[in-house]
C-alpha cells in the first residue's frame, strides 16, 4: 500500500476516473497525468501559487492515487493536506494550493457535462445562513494559509496574486448568493487587511469590507481595529464600499445582537472619523 493511505469505506475507481477542473474533463483509466503550471504538464494550472510540477494522479492495480511531486503549497485532499501518495475514491476534491481538481468515477460511455450554474444553488434570502457546504475545502481558506506561508518568507507578491485570485472568486460566489462562511470570512478578513498595511494598496480594504458585507456579517473588533490601522496608510480609497457595508448592517440592526450592535455603533465611529479626515 503507498505511502500516506488509509483505509475508507467508500467507493473505489476501478472502472477508471474522470478529472474535472474549471469547465475542462479528462478520463483516466491508466498511466499517469501530471499537474501543474509547467507547459509539459498534462493538466496546466495557471496560477503563481501552484508549482511547476505540482503533482500527479496515476493509476495503479486497479486504483487511483494522487502524489505530491514536492511542490511548495501542498495537495490536500476533501480538506486534509496529504503525505505521499493517497488513494482517491469518487467525490474526492483535490486542491493543488488553491486550484481544485475533482475525481469522478465513470464508465467507459460516460461523458461529463458542466453543471447549470444556478444548480443547487442557496435561498438567496437567507444570507446569515451557514448554508455553504461543509463537506469540502473551501479553496478561499487554503489560500489564507498559504498567503500566510508565504507572508513569512517576505513573497508579497506572490501572497498578493494568489489571495486575490481566491478572493474574487469567493465575491463573485457571494454575488450569486452563495454564502461565505464566518470562519473563512474572518480569517481572510485578517490577510487582505495585513496586505493593505503591508502594500498601501486600498482594494485589500475593499475587498475586507466586501467579504463581510456578502455575508452579511459585523466585524470582530479585532477586524475593526485593523481596518482602522489600515486606513491610516492606504491612499485612494473610496467611501462608497464601507458607506454601503454600515448601512446594509443598519437595515439589519433589529437582527444583530447586542454585541454585534456595539460593533456596528463602532464601524460607524470609524467611517465617520474617516470622513473627517478626507475633507
Amino acid at each position: 500500500m503507498p505511502a500516506g493511505e488509509a483505509s475508507r469505506d467508500a467507493p473505489s475507481l476501478q472502472s477508471g476516473a474522470l478529472i474535472v477542473w474549471d469547465e475542462h474533463a479528462r478520463p483516466l483509466s491508466e498511466g499517469s497525468l501530471t499537474l501543474g503550471r509547467a507547459e509539459t504538464c498534462d493538466i496546466i494550472l495557471e496560477d503563481p501559487l501552484v508549482s511547476r510540477q505540482h503533482a500527479r494522479i496515476y493509476v495503479l492495480a486497479g486504483e487511483v492515487y494522487v502524489e505530491d511531486l514536492g511542490s511548495a503549497n501542498g495537495v490536500y485532499v476533501n480538506g486534509a493536506k496529504t503525505c505521499g501518495a493517497h488513494r482517491l475514491i469518487d467525490g474526492d476534491r483535490v486542491l493543488l494550493a488553491t486550484r481544485e481538481i475533482s475525481v469522478f468515477a465513470q464508465s467507459g460511455n460516460e461523458e461529463w457535462t458542466p453543471p447549470l450554474a444556478d444548480a443547487k444553488k442557496p435561498d438567496a434570502g437567507d444570507f446569515r445562513s451557514e448554508a455553504a457546504s461543509t463537506d469540502r475545502a473551501d479553496p478561499l481558506a487554503i489560500a489564507v494559509t498559504v498567503t500566510d506561508q508565504l507572508l513569512a518568507r517576505d513573497h508579497v507578491a506572490e501572497a498578493e496574486s494568489g489571495l486575490e485570485q481566491q478572493v474574487l472568486r469567493a465575491l463573485e460566489r457571494g454575488r450569486t448568493g452563495r454564502i461565505i462562511q464566518s470562519g473563512v470570512c474572518d480569517s481572510a478578513g485578517v490577510s487582505v487587511l495585513t496586505l493593505a498595511e503591508m502594500t498601501g494598496k486600498s482594494k485589500w480594504v475593499d475587498y475586507a469590507i466586501d467579504l463581510h458585507r456578502f455575508g452579511r456579517r459585523v466585524m470582530s473588533d479585532p477586524l475593526i481595529a485593523q481596518l482602522e490601522r489600515a486606513l491610516a496608510v492606504v491612499s485612494g480609497f473610496e467611501l462608497s464600499v464601507f458607506s454601503s457595508y454600515v448601512a446594509l448592517l443598519q437595515e439589519l440592526r433589529l437582527e444583530l445582537s447586542e454585541d454585534e450592535i456595539r460593533r456596528l455603533d463602532r464601524l460607524k465611529q470609524v467611517l465617520g472619523d474617516f470622513k473627517s479626515r478626507s475633507r
